[in-house]
């Protein structure tokens, strides 16, 4: 710790057991050094310290350290502490920095919101005299009734109190309230602007979920989580423990907004997706070790999707009529491509009342079912726009059912000859040694990778950042080991959606028809 200039050694069998001691002589003049280097840096960030530092008077360890928490809080600087979570070796000097330098709830500033009820922003400085206002980060699956953690940035949350959802506009009373030490549990009457708490037994609310008063509703900003990019095949080794196992990955559903799972129903194949090979990786692992269930795992498959290779019109005719009752349904239908659309996004133009009011929800709705489906491949559709502005309909033979069956067939008559494959693209960040950069960039090239940006760091470090197909990626961490020695690191995220070439896209499809 250069603040103090102390040791500190951990046991081998505890880590709890933290020694703290003298630097070691042959380690003395380094700390020297870099602690020197350490205090101009701070001085920097506080005019009192950097005004004793130019006149050459001695700086305190208070004022380091409160120069160093000014620094942290204005973003000039990142204190830097070494530990193994793997080993539970330097949990608590991490802790104890957490507290001194990261800001309190005084630091933060008034939080905007929107009031649920009128749309209208909602701004409260975050004390406990204002209106009850918290949010939901986190969820924990447990014997006893599942945990909620919740922030609470305004007001006061007390057992027994029933507090107002704005998403599912419902009421969450709350159970028992705890504060959390680890997995030691606190009971408490009552948690204040700042707290964490965890509530069990809250039954509607998930992850970014705000609870408030309803005399005073808000929602706050909820957290965004990226779609998931692929996934496996899972099922138990016996089928003794298929239901134990369906528990097991609801609880994990639960817990991690970024993992899924769902059932085939034409198979009953359950199948699990997440955001990379590791995610996936370590929930199965989970799934083994800590439940106990053997389990067979398919390989990982990229989540593929699909879209229109351009605009289109088409007419889709549903007309079954040979006597008795018939169906009748003729849907016109502009489709085309806008980036910002997620899935569907389904518009009336229907004019002159060609289509009765009561059948256009039916168009959207068959138009919905088709491109859930996806094309050739399965795979499903996005971005898509589909316009209807025109159709007929019978007095008699027309019917929902008819118009919903109009709506499929006209977008199965849209990607006719004019589908186009997507695949995820991930953005990639490679740390390896300078010497290796180039075998680094070279392999990644060959995955139809894209370097987008190039730094050296200090120590001899390069850092490589670029965009790479997922589908090129699987076992990659192996490859990194082989071409660094065991010195590369990498992290990846999803970034977006993008067309696979023809060649590729033609390869996966034949692929996939075999089976």
């Amino acid at each position: 710790n250069l603040i103090n200039m102390k040791a500190y050694v951990w046991a081998d069998n505890d880590a709890r057991e933290m020694t703290e001691g003298d630097i070691p002589d042959d380690l003395l003049d380094e700390a020297k050094r870099m602690r020197e280097q350490m205090v101009e840096a701070v001085a920097e960030c506080h005019d009192e310290v950097l005004e004793k530092f130019v006149e050459g008077e001695e700086i305190t360890e208070d004022e380091i350290k409160m120069a160093l928490r000014k620094g942290t809080l204005d973003l000039k600087i990142t204190p830097v502490y070494c530990g193994s979570a793997f080993k539970d070796k330097g949990v608590q000097t991490v802790l104890d920095a957490i507290v001194e330098y990261l800001p309190s709830p005084l630091d933060v500033p008034p939080i905007e919101g929107i009031d649920p009820e009128t749309d209208e922003k909602v701004v409260r400085e975050l004390t406990s005299d204002q209106p009850f206002a918290g949010l939901v980060f986190k969820t924990i699956s447990d014997p006893n009734g599942d945990l909620t953690f919740i922030r609470i940035y305004t007001g006061e949350m007390r057992q027994g109190e029933k507090y107002y959802n704005g998403r599912t506009r419902r009421f969450e009373r709350i159970g028992r309230l705890m504060r959390m030490h680890a997995i030691q549990r606190e009971p408490i009457d009552v948690g204040k602007a700042g707290d964490i708490v965890a509530v069990v037994g809250i039954k509607d609310a998930i992850t970014g979920d705000t609870l408030s008063t309803k005399e005073h509703p808000v929602v706050y900003e909820a957290m965004t989580f990226p779609e998931t990019v692929i996934s496996m095949a899972i099922e138990p080794k016996s089928a003794g423990d298929r239901d134990k196992l369906s528990a097991v990955i609801g609880k994990l559903v639960r817990e991690d907004p970024t993992f899924k799972a769902v059932t085939d129903e034409q198979t009953g194949e359950m199948v699990i997706s997440g955001m990379g090979e590791l995610h996936l990786e370590v929930k199965c692992n989970m799934i083994k070790n800590d439940h106990k269930i053997g389990i067979t795992v398919g390989k990982p498959k990229v989540a593929y999707k699909m879209t229109l290779k351009g605009p289109k019109k088409v007419e889709a005719r549903h007309i079954k009529q040979s006597g008795g009752s018939g169906q009748f349904a003729v849907a016109r239908v502009n489709f085309s491509v806008k980036e910002d659309v997620e899935f569907l996004e389904f518009i009336d133009s229907v004019k002159g009342g060609s289509v009765p009011r009561e059948y256009i929800p039916a168009v959207g709705h068959g138009i919905e079912a088709a491109i859930k489906g996806g094309g050739r491949a399965g795979f499903p559709f996005c971005k898509i726009v589909a316009e209807l502005y025109d159709g007929q309909a019978h007095d008699v033979d027309s019917s929902v059912m008819a118009f919903e069956a109009a709506g499929i067939l006209a977008f199965r008559l849209a990607a006719e000859n004019n589908s186009l494959l997507l695949e995820p693209i991930m953005k990639i960040e490679i740390e390896c040694p300078e010497e290796k950069t180039g075998d680094v960039i070279g392999d990644l090239s060959s995955r139809r990778g894209l370097v987008e940006e190039m730094i050296t760091k200090p120590g001899g470090i390069s850092a490589v950042t670029g965009k790479v197909p997922l589908a090129e990626m699987f076992q990659y961490s192996t490859t990194l080991r082989s071409l660094t020695q065991g010195r590369g690191t990498y992290t990846m995220e999803p970034a977006s959606y993008e067309p696979v070439p023809p060649n590729i896209a033609e390869k996966v499809l034949e692929d996939l028809a075999k089976g």
